[in-house]
C-alpha cells in the first residue's frame, strides 16, 4: 500500500540516506514498541483547528513578542556536508532539527520523541481498520533560538531510523522535521553555508545588494494529490534546463529521472553508474544506479563531487519533477529561499564560480 505523500519527500540527515549495499555499515528502521500503552488523544486532531504561530521565546511568563528575525548557528555535531540541521529544544530536551523544504508535512517526529516526552497522540486506522503505525501527536511547542513554533500539526511515525556497525547499534535518529509548510510562512530564509548559520526573517524582505553578486532561479511550490507539496526550482543542471525539487533535508547531491539523465550523460566523459539502491526512510528502498561526477555545474557554479542517483522515470522519488536537488549542490555558497518573490538566490562566491555550461 502506497504511503502517505508528505513521508515520500522526508529525507533525514547524516547517515540515513545511504546506499543500502554499504558494508559493514547499515541503516535500518526499528519499531521500538509499545506506544499502544501510552497516553493518546482521545480523538484525532482536526488540522484546520490549529492555531498556527511563530513567536518570540518569553522573556518571563505570559510575555510574547511577534518574531521579527532570528539567526541560528547549524547543529555542532552534525557532518559538514550536512546543511539545514539546527538545535531545537522540546520539553527541555535539545534535538537536531532539520528544515526540510522536501517535507511537506509541518513538523515530524518519530516514537523515541513520543517516549521520551510522554507525547499524547493518536494513531491512524488503516483502510481495514487496523491500528496504522502512524498519525498525529501533540507537540505543545518546539523552540528553535529565540522562537517557538506552537499549534502546528504534528505527524508521528512509531519507528525510528538506526545505523549499525557489524550489527551493532552506533547511532539513533532523533531528528525532527520541519517541513515546507511551517518554512514557507517567512518572508525568506537564508542557508548560509560558509558563516554556517540560518537566518529566519518573518517580516523583513530580502535584499541582495549589487546586483551580480547574486544568480536568481524561480521557484514554484505546486500541491500535489494527498497533500503532497514540493517546491521546484527551474535551473540549468550541465547546461539542460531542469525543473528540480529543492529538498534541503536532503545532504546529497542530485537524484534525476532517467530521462534527464539521458541528456545531462551526454556531456559526461567516460564516467559509468553503478547499480545499487537508495534507502529513503520510511518509504523503503529504491533500485537506482549511483555515482560520483568529478565536477558538474549546478546554476553557474562548478560542484566537486556530486553524488548522483539515477532512478526510472516512474520512482516514487522523482514522480513530481525530473529530480531531487540536495544540500551538497550549495556546500560552499549561501542560498536564499525568498518565499515572497519565488525566488532562490545563489550567492557568486569566488570559489566554485564558472561561466562555461558544459564541463
Amino acid at each position: 500500500m502506497r504511503k502517505p505523500a508528505f513521508f515520500i519527500l522526508l529525507s533525514l540527515p547524516l547517515l540515513l540516506q545511504v546506499s543500502c549495499s554499504v558494508q559493514p555499515l547499515s541503516v535500518v528502521m526499528v519499531d521500538s514498541g509499545g506506544l499502544e500503552n501510552r497516553t493518546a488523544l482521545k480523538a484525532p486532531l482536526n488540522e484546520p483547528a490549529y492555531s498556527n504561530s511563530i513567536i518570540n521565546k518569553s522573556r518571563q511568563q505570559g510575555d510574547t513578542e511577534q518574531l521579527t528575525h532570528c539567526r541560528v548557528k547549524y547543529y555542532p555535531s552534525r557532518s559538514n556536508n550536512l546543511r539545514s540541521v539546527v538545535e531545537g529544544v522540546l520539553n527541555d530536551r535539545t534535538y537536531p532539527v532539520i528544515l526540510d523544504t522536501g517535507a511537506s508535512a509541518a513538523i515530524f517526529v518519530n516514537d523515541v520523541h513520543i517516549r521520551e516526552n510522554n507525547l499524547a497522540f493518536h494513531p491512524f486506522k488503516k483502510n481495514n481498520g487496523e491500528i496504522a503505525d502512524w498519525g498525529m501527536c501533540d507537540l505543545q511547542g518546539l523552540r528553535i533560538g529565540e522562537m517557538s513554533l506552537a499549534g502546528w500539526p504534528c505527524y508521528y511515525q512509531q519507528r525510528h531510523a538506526e545505523a549499525r556497525l557489524f550489527g551493532l547499534p552506533i547511532f539513533k535518529d532523533k531528528t525532527i522535521v520541519v517541513g515546507l509548510q511551517v518554512l514557507r510562512q517567512f518572508k525568506y530564509i537564508e542557508f548560509d553555508n560558509l558563516k554556517r548559520e540560518v537566518y529566519f526573517s518573518f517580516d523583513r524582505k530580502f535584499q541582495p545588494g549589487q546586483s551580480d553578486s547574486w544568480t536568481q532561479y524561480p521557484f514554484v511550490i505546486e500541491e500535489h494529490s494527498q497533500h503532497n507539496t514540493a517546491l521546484l526550482v527551474d535551473i540549468p543542471i550541465a547546461g539542460e534546463q531542469a525543473k528540480l525539487q529543492l529538498d534541503t533535508g536532503n545532504n546529497g547531491g542530485l537524484a534525476v529521472g532517467t530521462k534527464l539523465w539521458s541528456q545531462l550523460s551526454k556531456k559526461m566523459k567516460d564516467f559509468k553508474l553503478f547499480e545499487d539502491k537508495d534507502l529513503y526512510p520510511y518509504i523503503g528502498q529504491f533500485a537506482c544506479r549511483r555515482g560520483i561526477i568529478p565536477k558538474m555545474e549546478i546554476g553557474n557554479r562548478a560542484v566537486k563531487n556530486v553524488k548522483l542517483s539515477v532512478f526510472p522515470d516512474d520512482s516514487t522519488i522523482v514522480e513530481n519533477s525530473q529530480g531531487l536537488m540536495g544540500m551538497q549542490c550549495f556546500q560552499d555558497t549561501v542560498i536564499v529561499i525568498d518565499f515572497e518573490k519565488n525566488t532562490i538566490w545563489l550567492k557568486n562566491t569566488g570559489y566554485g564560480k564558472t561561466d562555461s555550461a558544459i564541463l
